[in-house]
């Protein structure tokens, strides 16, 4: 076997356990929601989770690019278009699962919700950054499909 497809099949292998570790933390921070619901108010949950999150995010930023990077990275990223799409896309819809759950909705719905929301970041993007580039059929054909898996859910419940 060529080094280059040993490192081919190693990269494969590290993205399907980073995404493995992303479905059990995901899967995990909903019933951390659902337990906190009777003792915290939803907007801490969605703080604690933010909180937790972006330190991680942080962390493996730091630990693959170095503080250099990392830091440069982060004073590049911040702009108003990035704040508004981070406060539609993930702080409000973090806050209504909280609240969603305190009136009784079901894990297994706020997780497909949960789900459901990067499909909207991109009708998002679009509308709120300029310039951004016009998307793919295969973008597309993506969307639909995420739409549909959707669709198919809230039907099938």
């Amino acid at each position: 076997m060529a080094k280059g497809e040993a490192k081919a099949r190693r990269d494969a292998c590290l993205d399907c356990a980073i995404l493995l570790a992303y479905a059990l933390i995901a899967g995990s921070a909903f019933l951390f929601t659902k337990s906190a619901t009777k003792h915290l108010r939803p907007i801490t949950i969605a703080a604690l989770r933010l909180g937790i999150g972006s330190c991680g995010l942080l962390l493996v930023n730091l630990v693959l690019d170095g503080t250099r990077v990392a830091a440069g990275t982060l004073r590049a990223s911040l702009s108003l278009p990035v704040a508004v799409i981070g406060i539609l896309n993930t702080a409000i819809p973090y806050s209504l699962y909280g609240v969603a759950m305190k009136l009784g909705v079901q894990v297994w719905f706020a997780a497909v919700c949960s789900g459901a929301a990067p499909l909207f970041a991109v009708p998002i993007t679009r509308c709120v950054i300029a310039g951004t580039r016009r998307l793919s059929r295969l973008e597309l054909l993506g969307l639909a499909v995420g739409f549909s898996g959707l669709v198919c859910l809230a039907l099938k419940k």
